[in-house]
């Protein structure tokens, strides 16, 4: 969705990720048609387990009710990110859920902000994908220089015993 989104609202560097409890921060500053300005800090799960996985699937169905195939087009894309948010949103500020209820943000008149806040958790979690890539490839190549390190103390004590074996053989 966002690789191909030109009109994407979020960039990369606007979503910091910390690596060792897979979270990742957003700091909104966004002014909406209806609601003003809005303004806060968000904490996202970078990922989410099977079981938040399904609890958001379940929780889309349900919000789209028993006809869920006659939901307009809006109505499917609010209900998915409300859905999803609920899952991913650690920490928001006070407006997100000042309304109470199951679903922070769901009582915000400009819908432009769910959508936002979407895209935001969704570019936590291919920031987070990236990083983790980045980590497990530089991993990768300090275990290989290890290897390789090993290997050249083995080679080197291999022709060492060699050149003492071939000093018995002469003598």
């Amino acid at each position: 969705m966002l690789d191909s989104d030109k009109n994407s609202k979020i960039q990369p560097e606007d979503v910091r990720v910390n690596l060792d409890d897979g979270t990742a921060y957003y700091n909104l500053t966004h002014t909406g048609k209806i609601g003003g300005l809005y303004v806060g800090a968000f904490r996202f799960h970078c990922s989410l387990t099977p079981l938040q996985y399904l609890e958001a699937d379940r929780d889309y169905r349900n919000l789209l009710g028993e006809n869920a195939s006659l939901a307009t087009t809006h109505a499917d894309n609010i209900a998915y990110a409300l859905a999803q948010l609920k899952q991913r949103v650690l920490e928001a500020p006070p407006f997100w859920n000042s309304a109470g209820g199951r679903f922070g943000g769901g009582h915000i008149k400009d819908h432009d902000l769910i959508d936002l806040l979407l895209e935001a958790a969704v570019q936590a979690e291919m920031n987070y994908r990236k990083a983790l890539e980045e980590r497990h490839a530089d991993a990768l190549k300090r275990l290989q220089a290890q290897v390789e390190k090993m290997r050249g103390v083995n080679n080197k004590d291999i022709t060492t015993e060699q050149a003492a074996l071939n000093e018995k053989e002469e003598e």
